[in-house]
């Protein structure tokens, strides 16, 4: 059998083996949901209305293929999608849009409702006016750190339920919230109960909160920026007042998770805080940069617990039943119990959730001794969620869940089938086109959320099959064996964490020899448009390899692309251009430059907003040792990337100022320095340092500013470096209060090539740029950003001293070169 007719073949086994049927009503669902959480409640009732006007329509033209599949008969060219006769192509199109139809009205109605709710909220006119209350909560999830390490000086998101709120700042209008307000006293606001909220607290006693935990808090509500059902975002100093306890359940379940987490000490981080992660979604322990490397890897969904995790769980416990000779009915109770142990183990994340329900679908079909059809139950279990919570709409971990569930179903049979028609042993078929099927499937998904396609991602999700289990099935007994043993349960479980750790190692292993590669990761279009773009390249990808002619003529294309950019890259490499000295790196809207100081070897002065462009930036450089990494400021345009620069290089020094703000992008910059154990040096006015071939002199800031537009920014480090000839002076992103400093204290000298200081914003001093007078200003900005930066007063400053503009925005990453005594700016677009 020929290539082609073996994947024509697998595509119409596959094709006749799924039920699709519900896909269309489950997808319309789904779109109608994401476009009313997008704009309005009202846009939700036109979109109900339209949708039904059309569906009524297309079920009267198609009325006898609709009771034909009322009736559990379908046409067989439903199910094909195809038809040699262009008349029942038209029925067939009409029942899916009268079934299409259906799923967006339930979709735009549920979801008008939820959003109406919401918006007429207390809660959201509270918000509004940015008030000071006492209010009432039920912890939903476990609380998580954010921007830097577990400690006491944390800062913590909790998502809870609100119960009640009373008012400490009376001086709402009566008019906003009725007469619910009053003027002799607080006043209590009342809620549905319904209203959702995002906290971040400071304590360390949130910490330990437990799921459905009651607690009273003080703090400030602020509108929520979220495109879900959260009502307001909360700020919380204080400790919360506990209400009460938790319910049994979460309370067993909390312990089982404190004792896993403790076994796990015994292994070594990372491969110590994979262990709950992988086995009960407990991230608590997880390290940072191994999460950034699962992310290049394409290996991120191991990080949190899915539906994967509860199909060894379940499928381990119905193994054992069937071994001690129980019947269907024991088996499906015991799995029950079983899935229902899990969940609330795991917590109900939307990932967990999806895997449940359709568990739930699957263990039922057992009791009853029918077959299950997996497509379907999906379908039913997306369409039962999404209506209970519309807000899943928009989780990442849900949709990535649904799509390598998709990919699974509706690939991998078919992909595994055409590999063993082509002599491969099935366990090997299988194992290949699993990881290949959900990684196709979640691609588009990845490239939306995080702008990148992971080159490496099937052969290290491959490489991964094999330890993901023996973790997940040693965790759960782990965590077990903690709290139901007594006396030497504890032992038995540090023995499993022990055991549990060697596939949590290969994991790690596999996860930084794959960041590594030069090419492990792709630069994409993020967001719904580079979504579509990666879509439409695979469904091209699949069309193209249905024919043996397409196929080879695509072979030979990229056998002779090789075959001439690899010699040129060898030979002459287009980049970085020879005799280079600094570059501004494109990182979008934020800042990232780097000086030559050796070869391979870099001064690096701060670290953009995201950790892959910043590490993109150093790998196209060719820079592996980092001999000082600059801070001017803890912005997270400016903090954010640092576990980039350090992604497989070596960091010998650090160096930052007295600035504190923002307090969590110090954490993080804190965090990450104990991580990578580099030396600490203080940027002292007047202090000069020699890093390599470079010399590196602070300027300022000249004393602290305090009560200036903005103290974070005017606070900045501010260096000169002088290399190559060339003398670069890189000013953070101070204002006009310290740049009236410097021009005081005479800090401010004629240089070559000036950073723009705050991407080109209009708060500058002209006489900053005529003391410079430099030859090359580069501005480092994002695209199309909300600040309109870089401002056209600065650039005409700049213009007017004669300095050539250059901008990341436009240019890509910009190069500074030395040429036979001269200066030359190069550019190396990557958009």
């Amino acid at each position: 059998m020929s290539l082609a007719s073996s994947a024509d073949q697998g595509s119409a086994d596959r094709v006749q083996g799924a039920d699709l049927r519900l896909a269309a009503p489950a997808l319309a669902l789904w779109g109608s949901m994401l476009w009313v959480l997008h704009h309005s409640a009202v846009v939700g009732v036109w979109l109900a209305a339209a949708a039904a006007g059309i569906g009524i329509l297309a079920f009267l033209y198609s009325s006898r293929g609709f009771c034909g599949i009322a009736r559990g008969n379908p046409p067989p060219e439903l199910l094909r999608l195809k038809s040699p006769r262009w008349r029942l192509d038209r029925r067939v199109a009409l029942l899916i849009v009268a079934m299409a139809c259906t799923g967006a009205v339930l979709g735009s109605a549920v979801t008008a409702l939820r959003v109406a709710a919401r918006d007429s909220s207390p809660v959201v006119a509270l918000a509004a006016q940015r008030s000071a209350v006492d209010i009432e909560l039920q912890v939903d999830d476990d609380p998580r750190t954010v921007g830097g390490e577990n400690s006491a000086s944390s800062t913590y998101l909790v998502r809870a339920t609100v119960l009640s709120v009373r008012l400490r700042d009376t001086a709402l209008s009566d008019t906003t919230l009725d007469d619910t307000t009053s003027t002799a006293g607080p006043a209590r606001i009342a809620v549905s109960g319904d209203d959702r909220v995002v906290a971040f607290a400071r304590h360390a006693a949130w910490r330990g909160l437990l799921p459905g935990q009651r607690v009273i808090a003080t703090g400030v509500l602020s509108t929520s920026s979220h495109s879900d059902l959260t009502a307001a975002t909360l700020s919380v100093s204080g400790a919360p007042q506990r209400r009460g306890e938790p319910p049994w359940y979460q309370q067993t379940a909390g312990s089982l998770r404190d004792g896993l987490r403790e076994a796990s000490e015994v292994v070594p981080q990372p491969a110590g805080g994979l262990i709950p992660a992988l086995s009960v979604g407990d991230t608590s322990l997880l390290d940072s940069q191994l999460v950034e490397q699962f992310q290049i890897t394409g290996m991120t969904h191991l990080t949190a617990v899915s539906g994967a995790n509860l199909a060894l769980v379940i499928g381990a416990v119905l193994l054992g039943a069937r071994r001690v000779g129980l019947g269907p009915r024991s088996c499906t109770a015991l799995g029950a119990v079983a899935m229902v142990g899990f969940v609330v183990l795991a917590r109900p994340s939307p990932s967990v959730l999806r895997a449940a329900v359709m568990a739930g679908i699957g263990l039922a079909a057992l009791a009853l001794g029918r077959s299950r059809a997996a497509f379907p139950a999906l379908a039913l279990a997306v369409m039962g969620l999404l209506s209970y919570d519309p807000a899943l709409a928009v989780s990442p971990g849900f949709v990535l869940s649904v799509f390598a569930t998709a990919g699974l179903v509706l690939l991998a049979p078919g992909w595994s089938r055409a590999l063993q028609r082509r002599g491969m042993p099935r366990l090997i078929a299988e194992a290949l086109a699993v990881p290949a099927a959900a990684q196709v499937a979640c691609a588009p998904v990845i490239a939306a959320i995080f702008g990148s396609v992971s080159l490496v991602a099937v052969p290290a999700n491959l490489l991964a099959t094999l330890a993901v289990g023996p973790i997940t099935v040693l965790g759960v007994v782990c965590g077990l064996a903690s709290v139901c043993m007594a006396g030497f349960g504890d032992s038995i479980a540090m023995c499993l964490a022990w055991v549990a750790g060697w596939p949590s190692r290969w994991l790690v292993m596999i996860a930084e020899y794959g960041a590594q590669l030069r090419y492990a990761e792709l630069s994409w279009p993020a967001g719904l448009g580079g979504a579509m773009l990666l879509a439409a390249v695979v469904v091209l990808g699949a069309f193209v390899w249905r024919y043996r002619v397409c196929r080879w003529s695509c072979a030979a294309l990229v056998v002779g692309v090789l075959v001439v950019l690899l010699p040129m890259h060898v030979v002459h490499r287009l980049w970085p251009p020879d005799g280079w000295v600094m570059v501004a790196c494109d990182v979008g809207q934020g800042d990232a430059a780097v000086v030559r100081v050796g070869p391979a070897s870099a001064l690096v002065i701060d670290a953009g907003p995201d950790p892959s462009l910043a590490h993109r930036c150093l790998t196209r450089l060719d820079i592996s040792h980092v001999a000082l990494f600059v801070l001017s400021h803890p912005h997270a345009d400016h903090v954010g990337g640092v576990a980039g620069v350090s992604r497989g290089r070596r960091v010998a020094a650090i160096m930052t100022g007295e600035g504190r703000d923002p307090v969590a992008g110090y954490r993080r910059f804190a965090s990450w320095v104990h991580q990578i154990g580099a030396m600490a040096l203080n940027a002292e006015v007047g202090a000069r340092h020699v890093i390599g071939a470079a010399t590196v002199t602070v300027l300022g800031p000249i004393a602290p500013l305090t009560g200036t537009r903005s103290d974070a920014n005017n606070n900045s480090v501010v260096l000169t470096v002088r290399v190559a000839g060339v003398t670069i002076l890189l000013p953070g992103d101070i204002e006009n209060a310290a740049q009236l400093d410097l021009i005081a204290a005479s800090n401010v000298p004629k240089v070559d090539v000036l950073k723009v200081p705050h991407h080109g914003s209009p708060y500058s001093e002209p006489e900053f740029f005529e003391a410079a007078s430099p030859r090359a200003a580069l501005v480092s900005v994002g695209a199309d950003n909300d600040y309109g930066h870089p401002s056209a007063s600065v650039q005409r400053l700049l213009r007017a001293s004669g300095a050539l503009l250059a901008r990341t925005d436009r240019q890509g990453d910009i190069a500074i070169v030395t040429r036979q005594g001269g200066l030359t700016v190069a550019h190396h677009g990557t958009r």
